[in-house]
């Protein structure tokens, strides 16, 4: 669990990644050996992940596809464990709707994906059709969960929305 000092060290760190520990104390008024005792203790119990975020497109990624999959539900983790190991889906995960599985994928242009799509997917067991949207642009990317964990907290008190009442 996370009390409010982790919240605001999450936060700290969701600005800059590399922000030191002693920044971080000096900011909130505490030792650095307590923000470096967090900073552990998230880092240990997998509630946060400090990473690299690059810019795809930078990186000549320009053909950015979401992926709805129809999938056999008797195949179903099968089907889950294929698409995990694949490097181009950046994100799988198992939906309820019109997708038992939705994933994210990035290729340098649309003819390597159509060959990803023709010779890889094809041939993953379980898969019975296959949704494809490509995205255009991005209007918001955010990584930052401020807003979310206070929400989850608000939620987890009982009181609703954290901007009721404001």
């Amino acid at each position: 669990m996370i009390d409010d000092l982790d919240r605001r060290i999450i936060g700290a760190l969701q600005d800059h990644g590399r922000r030191s520990n002693s920044d971080i104390a000096r900011e909130f008024g505490i030792t650095e050996s307590t923000v470096r005792r967090r900073v552990d203790r998230l880092l240990q119990e997998r509630i946060i992940t400090i990473a690299v975020m690059p810019d795809e497109k930078k990186l000549g990624m320009h053909h950015h596809v979401l992926l709805g999959f129809r999938c056999d539900l008797s195949l179903i983790a099968e089907t889950l464990l294929h698409l995990k190991e694949m490097p181009n889906l950046r994100w799988v995960g198992q939906t309820m709707g019109p997708y038992q599985v939705f994933a994210e994928a990035m290729f340098p242009n649309a003819e390597l994906f159509h060959d990803f799509y023709l010779s890889t997917l094809s041939k993953v067991p379980g898969i019975t059709e296959i949704d494809t949207i490509t995205v255009l642009s991005h209007a918001k990317q955010s990584y930052n969960w401020s807003y979310l964990m206070d929400q989850a907290l608000q939620a987890a008190r009982g009181t609703g929305d954290p901007q009721a009442g404001e």
